[in-house]
């Protein structure tokens, strides 16, 4: 359900950039410029957040593979624990000592990752 949600408001949004930029045209302002500037700024704002463009394409990617679930206990570098919540950016684990350690969806992606399925 978080991926439609997500993908449900970047249409939204995108239908209302777009209706406002056929809206300007459609009253006589020039909109190639508009259009340039909403380009060269959606490149800055994917330099700028590509390590979180990254952990939401793992997550996607995650939930899609379904390589990782609720419950699975996995180990990830020094951390290792039950999976308690995958969102799009993070995942949550809880620690045999019932700590929490978010952990960014890329890491899990990039990194060794150790599924060792359910567990008590």
């Amino acid at each position: 359900a978080t991926f439609v949600q997500y993908l449900g408001v970047l249409v939204k949004y995108a239908i209302y950039i777009l209706t406002g930029i056929i809206a300007l045209g459609m009253i006589g302002i020039p909109t190639a410029s508009l259009i340039a500037i909403l380009a060269s700024s959606g490149l800055a704002l994917g330099i700028g957040l590509r390590t979180h463009i990254s952990s939401l394409a793992s997550g996607l990617l995650l939930q899609i593979t379904r390589s990782v679930r609720l419950h699975d206990w996995i180990k990830i570098g020094s951390y290792e624990g039950k999976v308690q919540k995958l969102d799009l950016f993070t995942t949550t684990l809880q620690t045999e000592s019932h700590s929490k350690v978010v952990i960014p969806n890329n890491k899990l992606a990039t990194d060794i990752l150790e599924n060792k399925g359910k567990r008590n």
